[in-house]
C-alpha cells in the first residue's frame, strides 16, 4: 500500500512541478515578447533617456519574473503582463508631456 501511496503521490508532484514549469515558460516567453514591441519600438519614439529608462524598467521586470519564480511560480504570468503596461504607460507619458512622436 506505501509502494502505491509513494508512486501516486510521486506522479501527483510531478504533474504540479510540469504546471509551475510550463506557466514559468510562458511568462518568460511573454516578458521578451513584451521587449520586441514596447522597449524596442521606443528606438522610435523617444529620446535617448528614454530608451535607456525603457530598457531599466525592462530589466527590472526581468528581474522581478526570475525572483517571482523562485517564490511563487504560478503568479509569473502578472510580471509581464504588468511590465508591458508601464512600458505603454512611459510612451504615452513621453506623447503627452514630451512630445514624443514617431
Amino acid at each position: 500500500m506505501s509502494a502505491e501511496t509513494t508512486s501516486s503521490g510521486s506522479a501527483a508532484g510531478g504533474s504540479a512541478r510540469l504546471v509551475r514549469t510550463l506557466v514559468v515558460g510562458v511568462a518568460a516567453v511573454l516578458q521578451v515578447g513584451v521587449a520586441v514591441p514596447f522597449t524596442v519600438g521606443l528606438g522610435l519614439l523617444a529620446p535617448l533617456w528614454g530608451i535607456i529608462a525603457g530598457w531599466a524598467l525592462w530589466s527590472a521586470s526581468a528581474a522581478s519574473l526570475v525572483w517571482t519564480a523562485r517564490r511563487t511560480p504560478l503568479a509569473t504570468p502578472i510580471v509581464p503582463v504588468l511590465n508591458a503596461g508601464l512600458l505603454w504607460l512611459l510612451v504615452a507619458v513621453g506623447d503627452t508631456w514630451f512630445g514624443w512622436t514617431a
